[in-house]
């Protein structure tokens, strides 16, 4: 992440402190988020902040316009897609990345609509997502002095032990400036450590293409009036963890709607999440949107995602997804326990 700093481009160095190789700009450590947050702070004051995507979703758009009203620079920043891979294992990882891609939509939503205009989405490496690592392909690691030592890389200075399943370079060949110098890293999906599936420290193509997006919005984005939209269920209560809800939305003309369709723990502001629509024929697979055609009656599956939700009642929610004013609500009593 150091790399993305400004004038890094060739100025960044890779200096042993300690027994560790830390990165640094020009004479300025930074070793962690907090310390390249500071130096964007001082270069651009009052003018730069930084945020986490929970901390925009969750706040009525007004107040967000205010807090943000000063800022030109803000830098959004969530370790979510790592710490889900590398914590909850391959197959609840598939299944949960995809909601940091509709979270990542719905933020650039609300951020357009208070204004913001220019939007940079990257990230510092690609990854490897795969069922498992054969036994066979964790291999030992080479001899040598490695101050740094990932799952599939080693940086530091190399003595002995070449083989067939790595390649090594010498440092400067692959850019990197400073104290390593010898970059020694498997070949194909072989590891040096046994580990899940997830990686992305080797030089493979998925690895190594870093994802850039750059999206430019035509202005402030007004809030839409409030639609005619229904839901309904059979029941004024829940038995099991996935509701079949019917869901219409009134109109003269022929113009489709996209909301966010949630389930919440109770009817307050401060209501956890504990369901949302799943797959149906109306759900944007890259949002998680319901897509609703005028006058028209859809089917939405919820799902509740939590094992364990205690609450007497949930409120089904239609939400706005640009400003997230909710649009419509249902109550069921939940019934799960009896």
């Amino acid at each position: 992440m150091a790399a993305l700093m400004p004038n890094a481009d060739g100025m960044l160095r890779l200096v042993e402190s300690a027994g560790e190789l830390i990165p640094v700009l020009g004479e300025r450590k930074l070793e962690e988020s907090k310390h390249r947050m500071r130096l964007l702070q001082e270069k651009y004051g009052d003018r730069f902040k930084d945020i986490e995507p929970e901390d925009i979703l969750s706040k009525k758009v007004n107040a967000l316009g205010k807090q943000l009203a000063s800022v030109d620079l803000l830098v959004v920043r969530t370790k979510d897609p790592d710490r889900i891979a590398e914590s909850i294992g391959n197959w609840k990882a598939r299944k949960y990345l995809s909601d940091v891609v509709s979270e990542m939509v719905n933020t650039i939503r609300r951020l357009s609509t208070i204004g913001f205009t220019h939007f940079v989405i990257s990230a510092d490496h690609g990854h490897v997502l795969i069922d498992e690592i054969p036994l066979g392909d964790v291999i030992p690691k080479p001899g040598g002095q490695w101050l740094k030592i990932k799952r599939r890389s080693l940086l530091g200075q190399f003595i002995s032990g070449e083989s067939s399943s790595v390649v090594i370079f010498k440092s400067e060949q692959v850019g990197i400036q400073g104290d390593a110098q010898d970059l020694c890293v498997a070949k194909g999906f072989k590891v040096f450590q046994q580990v899940e599936g997830y990686f992305h420290e080797g030089i493979s193509l998925q690895e190594a293409i870093v994802p850039l997006v750059i999206l430019r919005s035509q202005g402030k984005i007004t809030a839409q009036s409030k639609p005619n939209i229904f839901l309904r269920y059979k029941y004024d209560y829940f038995a099991n963890k996935v509701i079949n809800l019917r869901v219409c939305y009134e109109y003269l003309l022929p113009e489709a709607i996209q909301v966010r369709i949630e389930a919440y723990d109770g009817s307050t502001a401060k209501a956890q999440r504990v369901g949302k629509a799943t797959d149906c024929d109306a759900r944007d697979e890259r949002t998680g949107e319901i897509i609703l055609q005028p006058n028209q009656e859809t089917s939405v599956p919820i799902l509740l995602e939590s094992d364990d939700i205690s609450c007497s009642k949930i409120e089904i929610r239609a939400i706005d997804p640009q400003t997230g004013v909710i649009w419509a609500k249902l109550e069921l009593e939940n019934r799960l326990l009896d």
